[in-house]
């Protein structure tokens, strides 16, 4: 069954558009993979709530959403359940994995521009010199980074929720220069940010702005002996804010941009322990750009900043 639509990626377009159900049923594919195979460049895919049990590559560009008024539909594998290899827009979906792997993959060695929105999805990493929009999603309880960029990829991730992956919530080792923006990043067993140097990469340079990091140790996590104290610090009292590095001029990090609160007396009595553990980490020779972020309860390392 073929019907024309208004394109949601193409304003004022009409497309045409094929549908998707996970039970046999007259007129629709059974698969996401057979309705790609079968539609034209920029056709759009509609799908029927329900669960796909499907590796799903995109080779070509194409629109795929939920049909309208019908709830999300889930797609389900083990190993990489979406793989996306060419320009697409991907709105409203469900995408989980069963394995330790990353749910979607945007990869190409050229620089596509897909643009998943609105969508549920464990983790996504990012490859080669895909530049992705990865706006307004749920990324969350995957069992690796949720978010990681590499090679030389970019892309602009605004307005997500990144939390409760059992790496770090976001990992960046790529020189492409991503810009992640007022994303909520929380729940990394590892740690919430790490940005760092990649064999010969160079100029490791992404930008964090208006993003909230909230920093909560696991509950089984062991802090070290104590060795240093905020004593000399500015902070004498609850719900004071202190510049997590003094010397701001130091790499790219802009002056008073991250901040951490202290929000309660206790918190004000426990920082004097150290632990390795940070919010955000910068290592290797990277040079990120953060600016207007906040971070809260990370008492000890908000930014650890390594040299190399």
């Amino acid at each position: 069954m073929c019907k024309m639509s208004q394109s949601q990626w193409q304003p004022n377009v009409m497309v045409p558009t094929y549908y998707v159900a996970p039970r046999i049923r007259k007129g629709y594919f059974s698969t996401l993979n057979d309705a790609i195979s079968f539609a034209e460049p920029y056709s759009r895919i509609e799908i029927l709530s329900g669960k796909y049990f499907e590796n799903v590559v995109i080779q070509k560009p194409i629109e795929i959403g939920v049909e309208k008024g019908d709830e999300a539909a889930e797609f389900y594998s083990h190993g990489v359940t979406f793989t996306l290899q060419d320009d697409a827009y991907i709105d409203g979906i469900s995408i989980r994995t069963g394995d330790q792997k990353m749910a979607m993959l945007i990869e190409n060695e050229k620089p596509i521009k897909p643009k998943v929105m609105r969508c549920e999805i464990d983790s996504i990493e990012v490859s080669g010199f895909a530049n992705p929009h990865i706006v307004d999603n749920r990324i969350r309880n995957g069992r690796v980074h949720g978010v990681h960029v590499t090679g030389h990829a970019s892309g602009n991730f605004t307005d997500n929720v990144i939390e409760n992956h059992a790496w770090y919530s976001v990992s960046v080792e790529s020189d492409g220069q991503p810009t992640f923006t007022r994303n909520k990043v929380q729940g990394g067993e590892r740690g919430q940010i790490m940005i760092k140097g990649y064999g010969s990469l160079a100029g490791i340079a992404p930008t964090f702005s208006q993003n909230r990091i909230t920093d909560e140790l696991p509950k089984n996590h062991q802090k070290t002996a104590v060795s240093t104290r905020l004593d000399d610090a500015p902070v004498k009292r609850a719900g004071d804010r202190v510049d997590l590095i003094p010397n701001a001029s130091a790499s790219g990090l802009a002056g008073r941009a991250v901040m951490r609160e202290i929000e309660d007396q206790q918190q004000k009595e426990e920082a004097v322990e150290w632990d390795p553990r940070s919010a955000v980490e910068v290592a290797l020779g990277a040079t990120p750009i953060i600016t207007n972020n906040t971070i809260i309860g990370s008492i000890n390392n908000g930014i650890l900043y390594r040299s190399g």
